[in-house]
């Protein structure tokens, strides 16, 4: 339609001539009259064409370097403390161990030794119990070598028992009673035992211990042996 157009202002102006030159434009009247000429004489408009075919796929370029790992950033600041949680509960009181005194039907033991020149006169030898006794034994027994190894083959003195030939044997005393045996007697002369005491006029044990009394005439002797003290029961 444009082309049209142009065509027929082209024809206008040659058959203007100068008119057209000197005036270097068509009147209104001109343009209306140019229009329906071309509309007149234009023809159709043809139909659209196809499309046309997508071009190809560009091809993918190439990954780029990786970057630089970034600076770690600067730490944040502390948070404010937390509220200070509950106490706990108190556990119980825990057990000490500690006993002032040997509990009752309980048994201690230790081992003893008297070694030394004698006389008539005679001489004491200690024995001390670890944990003191809430009172005298009612009963002190002594036993000589020969009682001592019959004492393990049923033929206790008292009640006092004690396997010579184990060394690991526990031996045993009754409620009440301390129990001093002897395994090994030597020396120069025989040891004569004369008797259990707190000193050399009273028989018996104290809550702390005892001694024991040997006499002879005159020599050198050598006794070691093992004790056990029960605590009486009532």
């Amino acid at each position: 339609m444009a082309g049209m157009v142009l065509a027929v202002v082209a024809l206008v102006a040659c058959l203007a001539g100068g008119a057209y030159a000197a005036s270097s434009a068509l009147t209104g009247k001109q343009k209306t009259e140019v229009t329906k000429i071309a509309k007149k004489y234009a023809g159709k408009r043809g139909p659209r064409g196809k499309n046309g075919q997508n071009g190809q796929n560009g091809s993918n370029g190439v990954p780029g370097a990786k970057g630089d790992t970034g600076a770690i950033g600067a730490s944040g600041p502390q948070g404010p403390q937390g509220p200070q949680g509950p106490q706990g509960p108190q556990g119980p009181p825990g057990a000490t161990g500690f006993t002032e005194t040997l509990p009752a039907g309980k048994t201690e033991t230790g081992n003893w030794a008297a070694n030394g020149t004698v006389s008539a006169a005679g001489a004491g030898y200690p024995i001390s119990f670890s944990i003191p006794l809430a009172e005298p034994s009612t009963t002190v027994v002594y036993l000589d070598e020969e009682e001592t190894e019959e004492s393990a083959f049923g033929s206790p003195v008292q009640g006092c028992e004690l396997e010579v030939e184990n060394l690991a044997a526990t031996p045993v005393a009754p409620p009440g009673t301390l129990c001093v045996f002897a395994r090994l007697e030597g020396g120069t002369v025989t040891p004569e035992f004369k008797f259990i005491g707190t000193n050399a006029f009273e028989h018996g044990d104290s809550p702390g211990g005892a001694f024991v009394w040997f006499g002879s005439t005159g020599g050198v002797i050598h006794v070691m042996g093992t004790w056990a003290v029960t605590a009486a029961t009532s």
